[in-house]
C-alpha cells in the first residue's frame, strides 16, 4: 500500500510537470524572435527564455526600438516573468552590411548562450553566456571572433569568473592583393574585475588592451 502511494505521487509529479504551460504573456509592440527552454536555475523545471523584437508598420519610429530578452518561469502552469533585460540583445540594424545580426540562443548545462554575427569585409561574431548568481543572471564568458579576408582573423575568449583571457590572430596573405604588415599573435593574460549583469550588459564598453602585443579587445 506504501509503495502505490509512492508510485502514485511520483506520477502526479511527473504529469504536473510535463503539463504544457499557458502560452508566454503577448507583450504589445512586440512579436516573438525566438525562444529556448532549459534549466537555469537548477530546480529540475525548465525555464522559458523568449527574444522578442518590436513589431514594425510603414509609420513606425523603430530606430531606437530595443529587443527584449524575457525569461519566465513556470507556476501552476502557467508562464510568469522572472528576468528581462533590454540590452543582451542587438537590434536588427545593427548588423552593419550583414543586416540582422541575431544568430541565437540556446541553454546548455545551466547556461544561456546568445550569439550574433555582423559587419561587412570586416566581420564579427560574438557568443555571451550568463549564468545564475544570487538570482542575478551574470555575465561569466563571451567568446569573440572578427578580422578581414586576407588580412587576418583574431579571436578572444574571455572568462570573467576566472579573469582568464585567451587572444589569438592568425595572418592571411592573399598573392593578389596588397596587406599591411601582420604577425600571427597568441596571448594568455589575466584582467580581473569587469563585472556586468543580464539587464546591463551595454551600459557601458570596455576595451582591454592585451599586456604583450597591445591590441585593444572590446566586450
Amino acid at each position: 500500500m506504501k509503495n502505490n502511494r509512492i508510485i502514485f505521487i511520483l506520477l502526479l509529479i511527473t504529469i504536473y510537470r510535463i503539463l504544457p504551460a499557458q502560452p508566454a504573456p503577448f507583450i504589445k509592440g512586440y512579436v516573438i524572435l525566438d525562444s529556448t527552454s532549459g534549466d537555469l536555475d537548477k530546480d529540475d523545471i525548465p525555464e522559458l527564455v523568449i527574444a522578442f523584437t518590436p513589431e514594425y508598420s510603414n509609420d513606425s519610429l523603430h530606430v531606437t526600438s530595443k529587443r527584449l530578452l524575457y525569461v519566465y518561469k513556470k507556476q501552476n502552469r502557467k508562464w510568469l516573468l522572472w528576468q528581462q533585460s533590454t540590452e543582451a540583445l542587438l537590434g536588427e540594424e545593427e548588423g552593419g552590411m550583414m543586416g540582422d545580426p541575431y544568430s541565437g540562443i540556446y541553454i546548455k548545462n545551466g547556461v544561456l548562450y546568445i550569439e550574433h554575427f555582423g559587419g561587412s569585409s570586416w566581420k564579427w561574431r560574438t557568443k555571451d553566456k550568463y549564468k545564475l548568481f544570487n538570482n542575478q543572471f551574470r555575465l561569466i564568458g563571451v567568446f569573440s571572433y572578427f578580422g578581414k579576408q586576407c588580412e587576418y582573423w583574431a579571436s578572444f575568449d574571455f572568462n570573467l569568473l576566472s579573469g582568464k583571457i585567451n587572444y589569438r590572430k592568425n595572418c592571411e596573405h592573399c598573392e593578389d592583393r596588397e596587406s599591411d604588415e601582420c604577425i600571427n599573435q597568441k596571448e594568455t593574460f589575466y584582467y580581473k574585475g569587469i563585472r556586468i549583469n543580464f539587464a546591463t550588459r551595454r551600459h557601458k564598453a570596455y576595451s582591454i588592451v592585451s599586456p604583450r602585443h597591445k591590441d585593444v579587445l572590446s566586450l
